[in-house]
């Protein structure tokens, strides 16, 4: 078991190298919506590939990416635009980052900070929004 453990950490690892490495960018900080969800791979999107839902464009990996998104945008597009719901709360409208970031219902939270990210993984339904 021990095995098993150690290289799914080592790949955890190495993802959030990735997105540390793409420093200020908020968001999704240029990887694809889709991949993200179905793979859980961290894939760069490309300019080519792009659609708008809720008034803000994504973009993706590949056509099928793209495809995929445009069937079911709300499977893929963050919770509240990538807005850190715990901030939406207070009022401040604040986009967070994969840095610090949940899966919840299979849906995407994205986080400004470790902190709220916590407040949120603490009491989870105070903050979910079903869209």
């Amino acid at each position: 078991q021990e095995q098993v453990q150690e290289p799914a950490k080592e790949e955890h690892n190495s993802k959030m190298k990735l997105i540390a490495e793409r420093g200020e960018l908020r968001g999704l900080k240029g990887f694809c919506p889709v991949m993200l969800r179905d793979e859980r791979d961290l894939k760069n999107a490309l300019p080519e590939h792009h659609s708008t839902f809720k008034g803000r464009t994504y973009y993706f990996s590949s056509a099928d990416a793209k495809a995929a998104f445009d069937e079911h945008p709300q499977q893929y597009a963050p919770i509240s635009g990538g807005q850190d719901v715990v901030l939406l709360k207070e009022k401040v409208t604040k986009e967070g980052s994969l840095d610090h970031a949940v899966w919840f219902k299979d849906r995407l939270y994205l986080f400004t900070s470790q902190k709220t990210l916590e407040q949120f993984v603490a009491t989870p339904k105070e903050f979910a929004i079903s869209e």
